[in-house]
């Protein structure tokens, strides 16, 4: 597995933003960020789950969901009900790159 793309749901507030992935029913939140910052953090915690997902923990990667399925749900309120500037964005990380570059 060299490149891998899952869609998350970026929710904006203030100057942070709430990051959920649907798929690894993860979430995080990135202080202070732009957009962008945001998305290279979500590359980070994808790349930490395959990293952790060796032998010692057992942890599968699913398979990734369809973008339309996500905004659908978003539009359905299924990963909350206020977020007004939320967006579905498709994160791409090479993922033997970015454990070499950064673990």
């Amino acid at each position: 597995m060299a490149t891998t793309t899952y869609p998350a749901v970026f929710a904006k507030a203030d100057n942070a933003y709430t990051v959920y992935f649907p798929d690894f029913r993860a979430t995080m939140v990135a202080d202070e960020v732009t957009l962008e910052d945001a998305i290279d953090a979500a590359k980070e915690l994808i790349a930490m789950r395959v990293y952790s997902s060796d032998d010692l923990y057992k942890f599968e990667m699913p398979e990734p969901s369809k973008l339309e399925d996500v905004k659908d749900g978003l539009a359905k309120g299924l990963y909350g009900k206020d977020l007004k500037e939320a967006s579905v964005e498709l994160v791409t990380v090479d993922i033997e790159k970015h454990i070499k570059e950064n673990f």
